[in-house]
């Protein structure tokens, strides 16, 4: 990234006039530490977002927002401002949650008549809300994962992010989830192979093993090897 901006969350402000300082710091330091006034730290969440994205195109600098906003929040006049932007590199969004796959697909449609730029999904996995970490929580985690990437490969330019949270270390599937995140995080690899493809290039042997064993115990989860 060259001559732009890293948008960062940084501690809650109270004020929007705190969020212009962060601004103005920007245009001397050439780094920007963005801060919303929503609870969630999310950007399109502040009610001043619009003003703010306003000022930050009337600097003429690019920028460019790495905390992955809510895409959820996403509609035409965010779109076209936020598309409209000089912006520099990818755009990331989050999809931590499998069950929001239909307003997800909403908003990448949305999303397609504004740019054709490349998108990025975070993709966060292995946090159990319950605090089980059970086997029932493992294999239905791993499975919104799989179905979280499926619907995010049928775009063009839209790639996910797997984030394993720190539990996955602790998993009897910590094998499988290395191997979706090896294979997902790196495009050119999560675009030209499937995860059994992958798994089972030159120098992967852990992550064929990994594969091997877990498909024995569960063969229903085949189809999102062979066919994503």
């Amino acid at each position: 990234m060259t001559n732009g901006w890293r948008l960062f969350p940084s501690a809650r402000r109270s004020s929007i006039a705190s969020i212009r300082l962060d601004i103005s710091r920007a245009v001397a330091s050439d780094i920007a530490h963005f801060a919303s006034t929503d609870a969630d730290d999310n950007f399109f969440g502040s009610p001043h977002w619009r003003d703010l994205l306003t000022e930050l195109q009337a600097t003429g600098k690019r920028f460019v927002f790495k905390q992955g906003l809510d895409v959820r929040l996403l509609d035409d006049e965010k779109a076209e401002l936020l598309f409209a932007s000089k912006y520099d590199g990818d755009f990331y969004f989050a999809f931590d949650d499998a069950t929001d796959a239909p307003i997800i697909e909403q908003k990448l449609q949305l999303i397609r008549r504004y740019t054709t730029k490349n998108c990025r999904f975070y993709l966060f996995t292995g946090y159990d809300r319950r605090g089980r970490f059970d086997q029932e929580f493992w294999l239905t985690d791993i499975k919104a994962l799989f179905e979280r990437i499926s619907l995010l490969k049928k775009y063009e330019r839209v790639y996910g992010y797997v984030m394993r949270y720190k539990s996955v270390v602790d998993s009897p599937h910590r094998g499988i989830y290395n191997l979706i995140a090896g294979w997902c995080n790196q495009p050119h690899l999560y675009r030209k192979k499937t995860p059994r493809e992958f798994a089972f290039l030159p120098s992967r042997e852990t992550d064929a093993k990994s594969l091997t064993v877990f498909e024995i115990d569960h063969p229903e989860f085949s189809h999102f090897f062979d066919g994503i």
